[in-house]
């Protein structure tokens, strides 16, 4: 579909530049993607052309023979140091946790599942507090999250599932895989999750999974209706919910390699083979394809914007209306659907139908992109509509880009603080960001807002450096800092992984601490400092977050990885 006009004012000044300078964001036309030399410049074997990614993932590694990745692509078990993301010879990344979870109880199965003291009369859970486990649950290396479901994988390969869409309230081990395979990787879509197997097998989760279901073998089922089909027992360590439906995907072609990491979101699955191509299934606007929707559970392969492979992935994720991805040579590629700037292109398009090269960065445009996040749990997201047609959203829309430095990049709506631009609290003025900001940069300002702060900002009011360390600066006097009004959000800190949900995101740095901000409502972002104000009062949650806040109930703890859904956060916690 053609190109929508540029908006006029604000965003159409953002002039699209070849570095990042002093405005604090990034877009220039620069040269293609990585070197197709061959597989090793993909995976970093040769040290030619292609970047070496920070995180393991390119790292192959052979299981029996076949080739097979680490647990996760970059995107879900991020690159902690090395005591911490380094392959063991079972394919597991080192380090490993406990499950914990804040937010909505009444959106999963009516009840949130931690303990009944953690959760308040309206049923949510407003900070984080330790997912109920079997005693018998081993720890937990990587969590997922959607629309309405969970999935999380263990040590030992064994992934649990819950939410509305598996069917159960509490974490349930799925038993119907064929043994003894172990999962290396797992995602979770609006109403089903995706498991990828260490022999390179796909496998959906839930009554919405696509592909063709399999007994309580682990054999395909071929024709047989849904309700004729067996019923499948719970394993000796699963819980005593039933067990959740499960299905096997399949690739379009036989010349593949195997699969070595997955995403997904809403009906799309987004599926890495250990040569760095990139497959999808599911919704066209997303899944990269052509295939029609109705084809789910068959991945045809990816290909940009001028018909070639999109070869050398070595990060990426799928979100409701958008999808990203990393290259090894540090460029990032993006396609689906636009119109919030989400792109990062410049300028709002309705559908890039194929992937398409994000300006400025890469090997040869200075900013090497590491990480990618697309915004979860939105499918249709609200926009303030004006005379001029397409105008700047209410929620939703994000592509979050983390870099070598570990600063974190973000293209699309701001409202409600979702792109970390305001000092201060402010619903004007509403713009989306059309190309890529700093977070950290000059600041989005509103003048004739009142000085309000909401999240860690809140601390300025008590102690200025405790502000400072909870909104991941060096010091006080980085807020609000220079000629500019730079934010100073997070540039202390190096961030290892991002993620944007629905109103509010996440973002993870290499020391363990977890920010989150945006909208604070059934307490998603587990934060206690939007609280403090009018008396703790729990309405006051709705008042969003506008600086990245390291939250107060994990501290002294190291998280390992984590996730948002719409009405959650998830975090795997070292202790």
């Amino acid at each position: 579909m053609a190109d929508l006009d540029l908006v006029r004012g604000q965003e159409a000044s953002r002039e699209v530049r070849s570095h990042p300078d002093t405005d604090g964001r990034i877009g220039r036309a620069g040269a293609g993607g990585c070197t197709r030399a061959d597989v090793g410049s993909c995976t970093g074997d040769d040290g030619a052309a292609g970047l070496r990614p920070t995180s393991p993932d390119t790292a192959i590694v052979t299981r029996g023979g076949r080739a097979a990745s680490p647990p996760t692509e970059t995107n879900h078990q991020p690159d902690l140091g090395d005591a911490t993301s380094e392959v063991s010879p079972s394919g597991i990344l080192h380090g490993s946790g406990i499950l914990y979870g804040c937010g909505s109880g009444p959106k999963v199965m009516g009840v949130l599942p931690v303990p009944p003291a953690a959760v308040d009369s309206d049923g949510d859970c407003r900070y984080f507090s330790r997912v109920a486990m079997p005693r018998s649950a081993p720890r937990m290396v990587q969590v997922a999250s959607e629309y309405s479901m969970m999935v999380s994988r263990d040590v030992e390969g064994g992934v649990w599932v819950w939410g509305t869409g598996a069917g159960v309230a509490t974490p349930t081990l799925v038993t119907s895989f064929p043994s003894p395979s172990k999962c290396v990787g797992c995602a979770a879509a609006a109403s089903f999750a995706v498991a990828v197997l260490d022999d390179g097998s796909i496998f959906g989760i839930g009554d919405k999974a696509p592909g063709r279901a399999l007994d309580e073998r682990g054999s395909a089922l071929r024709g047989v209706p849904r309700d004729q089909r067996p019923t499948r027992g719970a394993g000796p360590r699963a819980s005593a919910s039933p067990a959740p439906r499960v299905t096997q995907l399949s690739f379009e072609t036989a010349d593949h390699a195997a699969a070595v990491a997955v995403d997904a979101s809403q009906k799309t699955v987004l599926i890495r083979t250990a040569d760095g191509a990139l497959w999808g299934c599911g919704d066209p606007i997303t899944s990269g394809v052509d295939r029609p929707a109705s084809a789910v559970g068959v991945l045809s392969q990816i290909h940009d914007s001028n018909g070639l492979p999109l070869d050398c992935v070595t990060a990426f994720s799928v979100g409701s209306i958008h999808a990203a991805a990393v290259r090894s040579d540090g460029s990032v590629w993006v396609w689906g659907n636009g119109v919030s700037g989400n792109h990062g292109l410049g300028k709002r398009i309705k559908l890039v139908k194929h992937p398409r090269r994000v300006p400025g960065f890469g090997l040869d445009d200075g900013v090497i992109a590491v990480t990618v996040g697309c915004t979860k749990g939105s499918p249709n997201p609200k926009q303030i509509h004006t005379k001029a047609g397409w105008s700047p959203g209410q929620e939703g829309p994000r592509t979050h880009v983390v870099d070598s430095s570990g600063a974190l990049w973000i293209a699309g709506t701001s409202h409600k603080g979702q792109a970390a631009d305001h000092l201060y609290k402010t619903l004007s003025p509403q713009i989306d960001h059309l190309c890529f900001y700093r977070v950290g940069g000059p600041a989005v300002l509103d003048p004739g807002a009142p000085k309000v702060f909401i999240g860690a900002a809140e601390y300025f009011r008590v102690n200025p450096n405790t502000a400072a360390q909870r909104l991941g600066m060096a010091k006080p006097e980085d807020f609000g800092a220079g000629g500019d009004r730079t934010t100073g959000y997070l540039t202390s800190a190096k961030i290892v992984q991002s993620t944007p949900a629905h109103i509010h995101s996440m973002a993870l740095s290499a020391d363990g601490r977890l920010f989150t901000w945006g909208c604070g409502s059934n307490g998603r972002c587990g934060l206690a400092a939007i609280l403090q104000i009018q008396g703790g009062k729990k309405r006051t949650m709705k008042c969003y977050v506008h600086s990245p806040s390291a939250v107060e109930t994990l501290d002294g703890k190291r998280v390992v990885s984590a996730a948002v859904g719409k009405w959650w956060t998830w975090a795997i916690v070292d202790e």
